[in-house]
């Protein structure tokens, strides 16, 4: 392996990022928020993903402000699962979970 751990990391951001896609495939409040106020949201939102990529857990970790705009990044976390298994050097994601951020 890369003795500096270089290969996990960017395998591991690269994870990360695919799980941000696939969500926000699924997000979609263009009918309910308008284009100027959903500009400035930004949420994280924490789940827990299993070795199968099941997520459990799925929550608010730092709200936007706007409850329409947080439970629709919930939402969007819930209609993608199951996620792509993650690499096995991401197995602390079931106990530790992961947290992203969120933004349109």
């Amino acid at each position: 392996g890369d003795p500096d751990g270089d290969a996990a990391r960017e395998e591991g951001e690269r994870y990360f990022g695919l799980i941000t896609t696939l969500t926000k495939r699924n997000y979609d409040v263009a009918n309910v928020i308008d284009e100027a106020a959903r500009r400035t949201l930004k949420a994280m939102v924490f789940f827990r993903v299993n070795a199968q990529g099941q997520v459990s857990d799925v929550r608010v970790a730092k709200s936007s402000g706007n409850a329409i705009f947080d439970e629709a990044v919930v939402s969007a976390v819930k209609k993608t699962a199951p996620f792509p298994p993650p690499p096995p050097h991401l197995k602390t994601l079931q106990s530790e979970g992961i947290t992203i951020v969120f933004t349109p």
